[in-house]
């Protein structure tokens, strides 16, 4: 492995990706063999820094989450400020430069340094300190004076185990970048919480004017096209004719300008439908197509669908909508998300990424909390890393909640694999 880190830099600084990328998952697929843990974390962070040039968001979230679980407990301050830098150096990339900021401050302030140029050699080489100076320079400068002061003086507030924690969170913040070098004219997030950002500039209860204009645009995005009599039943099902008249065109004419532009909502052949045809990006959208990637993929299939889970902030927002075929959409794309976090822990740990599949299948759990599957995945992911312990921990705490919850005790499969890693000596596959 360190054979395989120092071809990986020296192809890295040639500006050769591909052979970089190649290197440091040679020597992350034997650090990990071995249960290297430092070393894994090195090369994690380095091919993630490849990730990040290449656009790769998905590889980088996934490899960044794996050195997050592992630095984040150490017991060294270094290590963790380390990644920490570079998961501020992919909230920048990401499109979200407060938090790049604050990470950075948070950073070079535990480091003493004003500047990731004058960062000690025995912390970051050149090459990576000049990546890292560029990022920060990159997040400044797309800030208002007073926001980036604000960015800064936060990131310098934080502890280090408050930084890892935003850091967490950083990298899994849906991009609002398209494949272009610029934002797209919207930006529409419907997972967890409706959030339009018109050119950049997020929407607020001021644009908006009324509740009834937010509910509009959730219910276009969600149908092909739909009459006014069909919008009237969603939005204002107990309404007078004349009631819904005025309600509909207050609330048309207040989407159309909170938008921007009227071309966003058609009207043809007596129905409207958002223009699907304009610059925008909507996280639902983009939740499918990833997952249409990772069915059709021969190879790369866990980027993915790490891709569609990352993009997963929480259900379908709809407010106070609550027509079937909405929530039957939700139920669906809650469904797909578990499959793909499911899916996901599977690859990982055939690929023996053992924190990342934990992670994917803690937050599989915390959709669906008595999904015994996802409970064997995280045990088999905990002992597999050698923390037997925490796997019997969370197999007594699972026995716990499905006996006052429902009554019932855990699988079979659940309680043989309890067995099995209790039997183990540590070095057992499971």
């Amino acid at each position: 492995p360190h054979l395989a880190h120092g071809l990986g830099q020296i192809a890295h600084r040639r500006g050769d990706l591909q052979s970089a990328a190649t290197q440091y998952e040679e020597g992350l697929a034997v650090a990990r063999r071995l249960n290297l843990r430092d070393l894994t974390a090195l090369l994690s962070i380095k091919r993630a820094n490849v990730a990040i040039e290449t656009s790769d968001v998905a590889t980088a979230v996934a490899l960044l989450n794996e050195v997050l679980q592992l630095n984040g407990q150490h017991a060294q301050p270094l290590p963790r400020v380390e990644v920490i830098c570079y998961c501020g150096r992919l909230a920048g990339r990401l499109g979200h430069p407060n938090q790049a900021l604050t990470l950075f401050a948070a950073g070079l302030h535990a480091l003493e340094v004003d500047d990731f140029r004058h960062v000690s050699v025995s912390v970051f080489n050149a090459f990576d300190a000049e990546l890292l100076a560029t990022a920060y320079q990159a997040a400044q400068a797309a800030l208002p004076p007073e926001e980036c002061a604000a960015a800064q003086a936060a990131g310098q507030a934080l502890s280090l185990e408050q930084a890892i924690n935003l850091a967490f969170s950083a990298i899994h913040l849906p991009p609002r970048m398209v494949n272009t070098s610029r934002p797209a004219e919207l930006q529409i997030f419907t997972f967890g919480a409706l959030r339009v950002l018109r050119k950049n500039h997020e929407l607020s209860a001021e644009d908006w004017v009324y509740s009834k204009t937010r509910e509009l645009l959730l219910y276009l995005l969600h149908v092909e096209s739909a009459s006014k009599e069909q919008i009237g039943a969603a939005l204002w099902p107990d309404a007078s004719e004349q009631q819904l008249k005025q309600n509909f065109r207050m609330a048309i004419y207040h989407l159309r300008r909170a938008l921007g532009r009227p071309e966003w909502i058609t009207f043809r052949g007596g129905r409207y439908a958002f223009n699907r045809s304009l610059d925008y990006w909507h996280d639902g959208a983009a939740f499918g197509a990833a997952l249409a990637q990772a069915a059709s993929a021969s190879d790369n299939r866990a980027a993915h669908l790490q891709q569609a889970v990352d993009l997963y902030q929480g259900d379908l927002a709809l407010e106070s909508l609550d027509t079937e075929l909405l929530l039957i959409q939700r139920e669906q794309l809650r469904q797909q998300a578990l499959n793909a976090m499911l899916e996901l822990g599977q690859l990982q740990l055939a690929a023996e990424a053992f924190p990342a599949a934990a992670a994917s299948y803690r937050r599989a759990i915390d959709l669906d909390p008595y999904l015994e599957t996802a409970h064997r995945g995280l045990m088999g992911s905990l002992a597999q890393q050698g923390e037997r312990g925490a796997a019997l921990a969370h197999f007594h705490a699972l026995e716990k909640l499905l006996h006052r919850d429902l009554h019932a005790a855990p699988d079979p499969a659940t309680r043989a694999l309890a067995d099995m890693i209790k039997q183990s000596d540590g070095r057992d596959r499971l």
